[in-house]
């Protein structure tokens, strides 16, 4: 998964195939500040939100670049704009996370936020069974 978190109006969520970034992105969007009685205030200009995109769990070995980045950016906005919701985020209040930090502040998940990441036809047999 690779994230986006910044200020302004709006969430998303992109999702990638295989060994890329994807190029029609699937967008997951939550404003953290709603329902906290202010993000409906006409005076309000921006609300931070969580923008989540699907992305390889490759982390691992593979460091996303500021081009893969960018370009991943652009797709997720662009799809929102076309389903009615422009955004415009504020660079100097924006943390973009990749697969490769998220590796780095989890070793062994090569960024793989839900668990193990399926890599192969037989990793859903090799995943740990449930509790009882």
């Amino acid at each position: 998964m690779g994230t986006w978190l910044t200020a302004r109006h709006g969430l998303g969520i992109v999702h990638a195939r295989h060994q890329r970034l994807p190029r029609e992105p699937t967008v997951y969007l939550c404003a953290q500040d709603r329902g906290d009685g202010l993000a409906d205030e006409p005076t309000r200009l921006a609300e931070r939100l969580l923008c989540l995109v699907n992305a390889p769990a490759i982390g691992d070995r593979h460091r996303f670049d500021t081009p893969d980045i960018a370009s991943c950016a652009t797709a997720t906005f662009k799809r929102l704009e076309r389903c009615g919701l422009s955004l415009q985020a504020l660079p100097e209040q924006t943390v973009i996370t990749t697969p490769t930090d998220f590796h780095r502040l989890f070793p062994g998940t090569g960024g793989a936020l839900y668990g193990p990441a399926s890599q192969g036809w037989m990793s859903a047999f090799s995943r740990p069974g449930s509790r009882r």
